[in-house]
């Protein structure tokens, strides 16, 4: 309602109080409707961000923006165009079955859209890359809104469609250009997820390739010392089936003597002499043969300290002593040691080997530790052989020495190989 002034001089427009309330109340109401929007699109883009963070798959992504992005931007129905060959966009993902199976031509609308331009179309019917499109889809759709998901190595294509012409506004743009930067945050993101993916299993992949590297040069050691000790066997059992045929004659021979010979003879100490050299070759022999697998090794239940201190009661021992008067030889045996199935015979010349070995590497004199104790392994080791699971008699011999240079630690249970002094020590086959 208008009025007049009564000044007739002055003709103006008087609006009453009333009138000024109702345009107050008016652009109060518009002003809470922006504020309803406003917070509908906050709300949107928080829900967005929350749901986006824990997408694991760039078509889960799609699908759940179309969610998100649906009461907003108000569309009936939206797709995902990515590129293929020969400038061709294939659908990725769709909200609707409609525009499952089309194809799209990259023109240039769609190359602007591309390269960060957000476009609204009030009217499909005017543009190239929609009139190509099969009559349902462009009867279905009259209005459109176009904007890029983007990330270092992908460019996807983002499209809101209504039925109705004019439908998006330049609100709807300047929501789409917002979501536009969350969705490439979010494809950014599953990529680099991806990329560290891939890293992380080529890397268990070279890991895993190296272990079986090491497993096939173990293995192949494995094999060459097999062989080689297989040739050593073969060389070896020859030559002391040849050396039993010699030694027979050495050996029986001086009995046939002695009992010709009288007591208080001076021939009879040599001929003694003769038989117990014999008789030394002849183990020498033996150990050829057990080298070989040939031999015949004499296994019984006994107790590895008994062995030990019986070693110490040796002449062999009496012999070291002699070479080496300046060592001690200190005993930790366990009382409550196990008992193990062995042959006597080879663990006697093992610990001799050991503790000669642990003497020798020590000329001016130290202490040589022989210890024994029971282990169980839990758990199974390698090394020069595979020790598994059970109960085992451990034995130490340890010494005060210069120790064993890397060069020959890989060679002390090869037979024939010595560090020794000929004619001075040396036990035969050594820890072999």
């Amino acid at each position: 309602m208008r009025f007049w002034s009564s000044d007739p001089g002055k003709r103006c427009n008087i609006m009453p109080e009333s009138e000024k309330l109702r345009e107050a109340l008016l652009e109060l109401e518009k002003a809470r409707e922006r504020e309803a929007r406003q917070r509908q699109i906050a709300e949107a883009l928080l829900d967005g961000l929350k749901s986006l963070v824990f997408i694991d798959d760039p078509r889960e992504l799609f699908n759940k923006l179309f969610d998100v992005m649906q009461k907003p931007l108000e569309f009936e129905g939206a797709f995902v165009l990515t590129e293929v060959e020969d400038g061709k966009l294939v659908t990725q993902a769709t909200s609707h079955e409609l525009f499952k199976s089309c194809t799209w031509q990259s023109l240039d609308m769609f190359k602007r859209v591309l390269n960060g331009e957000p476009v609204v179309v009030f009217d499909t019917d005017m543009v190239p890359e929609w009139c190509g499109q099969p009559e349902e889809v462009r009867n279905s759709v009259k209005s459109a809104l176009h904007f890029s998901i983007h990330s270092e190595d992908k460019r996807a294509l983002f499209i809101c469609t209504h039925s109705e012409k004019g439908h998006f506004s330049r609100n709807h743009l300047a929501l789409a250009s917002r979501f536009s930067i969350l969705a490439s945050q979010a494809l950014q993101k599953l990529e680099i997820e991806k990329k560290v993916s891939r890293l992380e299993k080529e890397l268990e992949t070279e890991a895993e390739l190296a272990r079986l590297n090491r497993r096939l040069m173990e293995s192949e050691k494995k094999l060459a010392r097999a062989q080689k000790m297989e040739a050593l066997g073969t060389l070896a059992g020859g030559v002391a089936h040849d050396l039993n045929n010699v030694l027979s004659g050495i050996v029986s021979y001086p009995d046939l003597l002695l009992l010709d010979i009288p007591d208080d003879s001076p021939l009879r100490d040599p001929v003694l002499t003769i038989q117990q050299a014999g008789m030394r070759a002849a183990s020498i022999v033996q150990d050829l043969l057990t080298l070989a697998r040939r031999g015949i090794v004499t296994t019984m239940v006994i107790n590895l300290n008994q062995v030990i201190e019986n070693y110490l009661k040796s002449p062999e021992y009496r012999t070291l002593r002699e070479f080496h008067p300046d060592i001690q030889v200190k005993l930790d045996l366990d009382m409550n040691l196990l008992n193990m199935v062995g042959s006597p015979v080879h663990l006697s010349k093992s610990i001799m080997n050991l503790v000669s070995n642990a003497a020798e590497s020590m000329p001016d004199g130290g202490v040589v530790r022989v210890s024994t104790k029971n282990e169980y392994i839990d758990t199974p080791l390698k090394g020069y052989d595979e020790i598994l699971e059970g109960d085992y008699i451990v034995l130490t011999v340890s010494d005060t020495g210069i120790g064993i240079t890397p060069n020959d630690m890989e060679k002390i249970f090869e037979p024939f190989y010595s560090k020794k002094v000929m004619g001075r020590s040396g036990t035969g086959l050594g820890m072999a």
